[in-house]
């Protein structure tokens, strides 16, 4: 089963579910892509920086989908529940807009 704020790979890119665990019935899944940082500014509230494998991420709320469960890899690469507070503050942002 995927788990809400786990990161899994998609192809050769990495992305993090949003969607809540209460759906996971459903086929399609709500992923926000994770992207490598490399140096780049970034978008304060909407780019949220996180660390993968000691390497410098960002989790793009800018670039969110809803794709097909079966496109991911089922084992997670990581588990970010500790920016579930950011993440839920860049959603309502982006969503309400305050």
């Amino acid at each position: 089963m995927l788990k809400q704020f786990n990161v899994y790979e998609l192809d050769s890119l990495f992305v993090i579910v949003l969607q809540n665990n209460f759906f996971s019935e459903l086929d399609q899944v709500l992923v926000a892509s994770v992207k490598r940082n490399r140096n780049r500014i970034l978008i304060s509230d909407f780019q949220i920086s996180v660390t993968l494998d000691d390497s410098s991420y960002f989790i793009d709320l800018l670039d969110i989908a809803t794709i097909s469960k079966k496109r991911l890899k089922r084992s997670s690469v990581a588990n970010l529940i500790s920016q579930r507070e950011t993440i839920k503050l860049g959603l309502d942002l982006l969503i309400d807009g305050f």
